[in-house]
């Protein structure tokens, strides 16, 4: 289930609670969090950072389209499962209510409200800052309070529990697990309509509630990133445009036939079965979905701008006067994990360096190295990979120099001593290597490489504008 910004209904006191009974475990770790988010903009209250999350010359991202592409993406990782374990709980408790005629006074609701803000405030904690930074009205967090309140009720009363026993996650999953069986409950992407996350009794959960849930759970650098991609997806159309470049259905078809073909050639993917559709359908995604989605029709667009900007011979000509510098960009390679201790104003350079070589006697293998990223890395890109960063060359936009020297000068799985680079004080750990593309995927890397550098210059020109999350 979804813990945040939302309570778990399970975590809702009974009405027997005390006044002094500590905050429910998993709420306070919601507030207590480390929040990235953006200073909030000066326009946020107009009419445009209600409807558009972002601006640039030439076009906006709506809100609704955020939504979708985030669901689109994300719904087969754990962000989507919690939020879509939130969507279904919260249709099936206000049926059953509705059903019984069950509600609850807004009293009640109050008086809990009550004893949380006093709670918080003996923690110099703010509830309605909190929950303004998560995108969610103070009305919208009552009303949540109310339908905890319901599903406690309601469990206790199936489960035949008196006010006293407490619906601890054993009974609240043995609960709603039978009302799932009760309103058929349907959540197998490959049984659902194209824009739904579920269905409850055949009636739909949407794809763009399941965004809105999910975007209340991402930091503001995460919700930027996502919408820089979407910005880029809308100047890459500008651009097929102004080039007269022309993506038709049979140009999708050949994308999609190519990466049946990539997963085909794959040793390992042959050995186990694995297609297409099985390997979207572990991460909770269909064709459908990826072919809906930006990420897929932008590399679409990338492949046919790339040709049209970037030819063979342009290409082999800048190939066969540098190639040195090519193959620092495009050449070997490696498969890089990174785990990293920021310096700042509550760690310095020494207390990082102590701190990661602690960490370092700890870590025995890439496992090991992937549960400490996880837990302690402030690198919040790559934390939640284990810290893998992906396969890097001598020479990265955007990445440390030292970083990428001490990367290429690794042993494959040793750890490497604390790297000083721009960030803090990185422990790094390189899995695999490879010497890089020759002839002509050599060329088709050089494009790659090309049309990265310019689009991510076109998206710099383009001013984007970010707008905070709307209250909900």
């Amino acid at each position: 289930m979804l813990q945040m910004p939302q309570l778990p209904m399970s975590s809702i006191p009974s009405k027997s609670s005390s006044k002094n009974r500590p905050m429910p475990r998993m709420f306070a770790i919601a507030l207590l969090c480390s929040l990235a988010c953006a200073q909030r903009l000066a326009t946020q209250d107009a009419p445009d950072a209600r409807r558009f999350a972002a601006t640039f010359e030439g076009g906006t991202v709506t809100w609704n389209e955020f939504y979708e592409e985030l669901a689109r993406r994300h719904r087969g990782k754990q962000l989507g499962k919690d939020s879509l374990e939130h969507l279904i709980e919260k249709v099936i408790v206000e049926r059953e209510a509705e059903r019984r005629g069950q509600k609850i006074a807004p009293g009640e609701v109050d008086r809990y409200l009550e004893m949380l803000e006093k709670q918080l405030a003996s923690q110099q904690r703010s509830l309605r800052e909190h929950l303004t930074q998560r995108g969610m009205s103070l009305a919208s967090f009552k009303d949540y309070i109310a339908l905890s309140r319901l599903y406690e009720r309601l469990a206790k009363s199936d489960l035949g529990l008196d006010d006293k026993t407490e619906l601890d996650e054993g009974r609240r999953k043995l609960w709603i697990t039978e009302q799932k069986r009760k309103h058929a409950v349907e959540d197998a992407v490959a049984k659902l309509p194209q824009d739904a996350a579920a269905l409850v009794d055949g009636q739909a959960v949407s794809l763009l509630d399941l965004g809105r849930t999910m975007a209340r759970s991402l930091v503001a650098d995460e919700r930027h990133s996502i919408l820089r991609q979407m910005v880029a997806y809308r100047l890459l159309q500008q651009e097929a445009q102004k080039l007269g470049v022309v993506v038709d259905a049979k140009s999708y078809d050949r994308a999609l036939a190519a990466k049946r073909a990539e997963i085909a050639a794959n040793p390992e993917y042959a050995k186990h079965g694995v297609n297409l559709e099985s390997l979207l359908q572990a991460q909770g995604r269909s064709v459908a979905d990826m072919q809906r989605g930006e990420v897929f029709r932008a590399e679409v667009l990338i492949e046919a701008i790339g040709q049209a900007r970037f030819t063979d011979s342009a290409l082999q000509t800048l190939l066969d006067e540098d190639p040195a510098t090519w193959e620092r960009r495009v050449g070997a390679a490696r498969e890089v994990h990174r785990l990293l201790l920021a310096v700042g104003p509550k760690r310095d350079e020494a207390k990082a360096i102590a701190d990661a070589k602690l960490l370092a006697a700890k870590i025995d293998g890439p496992q090991t190295f992937a549960a400490a990223a996880r837990r302690f890395s402030d690198d919040e890109g790559s934390k939640g990979r284990g810290g893998r960063l992906g396969w890097l060359h001598r020479e990265e936009p955007g990445v440390d120099a030292s970083l990428l020297r001490a990367a290429f000068e690794l042993e494959y799985g040793k750890l490497s001593a604390p790297v000083r680079e721009v960030d803090g004080v990185s422990l790094l750990l390189v899995t695999q290597g490879n010497d890089g593309p020759k002839g002509a995927d050599r060329l088709a890397a050089m494009r790659r490489y090309e049309i990265g550098k310019w689009l991510r210059g076109i998206v710099d020109a383009a001013k984007v504008e970010f707008f905070e999350l709307p209250l909900q």
